[in-house]
């Protein structure tokens, strides 16, 4: 089982933007399901200073995520801890991604120009968001927020398409490293961009436990990584808890 689910997400690295069917095709040691990953930038009328007018932005941005969330689109999001060119984060789960352009286009950020929302089709484990729905059932509930180490993979110095002997060695063990720590709970979420993107040099997202330090400890052992075929990006992130599997109730 774990032998098919490593040659699946290999292939899917190894193209950085084929369309696979990974969930339904093969056999995995945990239940995978498609998603969409976002990621908020600065757009063309970003502006760093606050006024009246970014404030009933940013009002209107957080209603429209609310409504997002309501129609059960939106499974997770939040903001970078220290800024930057990029701002935060969406994880939907939808049928095309024309229904989440439309969505996105009612939030005022957006539509004003100041964000842009950039979609990546991507698979990962099942069961982001269903925390939260128990949590947020609960009589009083309120959301906490925490910091959780968001990775991007993406293309390194010594990235190669070409599969070559060595480096399926290599995508093995990175996947199966990935799915170790999923399955120990260290990373919370994590797998392959499935499609193209915006920026086909990105390959998928990690989203891991613990602090900064252990996160970049956990990747420069990460033979892909210390091969310098994929480069790691690591940001602090903040999100509900409760939005990731394995998130407990309080």
């Amino acid at each position: 089982m774990l032998r098919k689910a490593i040659i699946c997400l290999c292939a899917a690295l190894l193209t950085l933007g084929a369309a696979v069917s990974l969930a339904h095709d093969f056999d995995m040691p945990m239940p995978m399901s498609n998603y969409w990953f976002g990621v908020l930038r600065r757009g063309p009328s970003w502006t760093p200073g606050r006024t009246a007018r970014t404030d009933s932005i940013q009002a209107g941005h957080m209603a429209n995520i609310g409504r997002m969330a309501a129609s059960g689109s939106l499974l997770s999001a939040g903001p970078f801890m220290h800024g930057g060119e990029w701002r935060g984060i969406f994880i939907f789960r939808a049928d095309s991604v024309a229904k989440l352009r439309a969505m996105a286009a009612q939030d005022p950020a957006i539509e004003s120009g100041r964000l842009v929302l950039d979609l990546y089709p991507w698979i990962a484990p099942s069961g982001i968001g269903e925390p939260y729905k128990r949590l947020a059932a609960q009589p009083g509930h309120r959301d906490s927020m925490h910091t959780m180490q968001l990775v991007m993979l993406k293309e390194g110095p010594n990235w190669t398409s070409e599969q070559t002997p060595e480096l399926l060695k290599l995508q093995k063990e990175h996947v199966a490293g990935l799915f170790d720590g999923l399955l120990s709970g260290r990373y919370a979420i994590g797998g392959p961009f499935t499609g193209n993107g915006p920026d086909t040099t990105y390959a998928g997202v990690i989203v891991m436990r613990g602090d900064s330090t252990s996160a970049r400890r956990q990747m420069d052992t990460d033979p892909m990584v210390k091969s310098g075929r994929l480069e790691a990006v690591i940001l602090p992130w903040f999100t509900a808890y409760g939005a990731m599997p394995g998130d407990t109730l309080k």
